[in-house]
């Protein structure tokens, strides 16, 4: 394993470099290798809430497959790979959301560069995007450097930690410096309000909502064939987010799940009084704290025996 000091050495340079420029896919693809060299039981998939929000360190055996802006389809795609290819038995498959998840595609939006990023090489699938052929250096480099990249992980199964911070990526903490409790009120209803507001025009998207209740419909009959409960959460968003985001998001969800012939477990975890402000980072993300006690929570809800 690496240590800091290794880290700095001048030797792993090119790996280090590597690293940076393709992180979230290295990320990924790492977790997928300790899922296929370790006994893992369960797994967690979303985008950034999940990633953000819950540090699978707290919890056993379970390995974190959130990636930020992944949506409901490359959910499917890792946690299929994850069961058919894992090395342990998987019991448990937390899904986790936004409440506007049935209505978003990754593939369609702004973040369409992700798909040949980080999903092409993972899956060899780019779902509505256009494929971007991959540099024949580009390529060498990733084979040269993959090993690296799975010894940096294996050390620390997280996203966070040495390499990248929660601020680092954080709007808020860029803007002021501090997490959500230090932003002055006024300033708080604001950025939640922008943030709704451009969350809640995913609703017209309705040929993307048909498509991704197939999808859940598919992942749930897959993880059930296979004996895995699915276990629905919806992650925790301040308050002054939820004033502003539509009530119908949860309403819609809820008969999604209503109408599966199988058995789901499903949590809103708005609906606990446990989460303080302290606990968020910005208006929808947690920070370290927010995330130890989802952790926390999740393993004292769905233990199966």
């Amino acid at each position: 394993m690496f240590s800091l000091k290794e880290l700095l050495d001048e030797k792993y340079k090119s790996c280090i470099d590597y690293l940076n420029n393709h992180y979230d896919y290295s990320y990924l693809d790492s977790m997928h290798y300790i899922n296929e060299n370790n006994d893992i039981q369960a797994i967690i998939t979303g985008l950034s809430y999940g990633l953000v929000g819950i540090d699978a360190r707290e919890m056993e055996r379970t390995i974190n497959f959130c990636m930020h802006s992944q949506d409901l389809y490359y959910d499917y795609l890792h946690a299929k790979r994850a069961v058919l290819k894992g090395k342990g038995k998987i019991r448990k498959c937390y899904i986790t959301m936004g409440y506007y998840s049935l209505f978003y595609d990754m593939s369609l939006g702004v973040n369409t560069g992700r798909c040949s990023q980080i999903y092409g090489p993972l899956f060899g699938d780019y779902h509505h995007a256009e494929k971007i052929s991959e540099e024949e250096g580009e390529s060498k480099e990733k084979g040269k450097n993959r090993w690296f990249a799975h010894e940096f992980f294996a050390a620390d199964p997280s996203y966070y930690g040495i390499a990248v911070t929660r601020e680092a990526l954080s709007e808020t903490y860029s803007i002021y410096g501090k997490e959500w409790v230090g932003v002055p009120t006024e300033e708080r209803e604001k950025m939640a309000a922008v943030v709704a507001a451009k969350h809640n025009k995913h609703i017209k998207r309705t040929e993307t909502f048909r498509e991704n209740v197939g999808i859940v419909e598919e992942y749930i009959r897959f993880l059930v064939q296979n004996n895995i409960m699915p276990i629905v959460i919806v992650m925790p968003f301040s308050k002054e987010y939820r004033s502003h985001v539509l009530k119908e998001y949860k309403e819609i969800l809820l008969r999604v799940l209503e109408i599966l012939p199988h058995r789901i477990e499903f949590m809103d975890m708005n609906d606990l009084t446990v989460f303080e402000i302290e606990d968020f980072l910005d208006m929808t993300h947690l920070n370290q704290k927010g995330a130890v006690k989802v952790a926390k929570i999740l393993n004292d809800c769905f233990d199966i025996e």
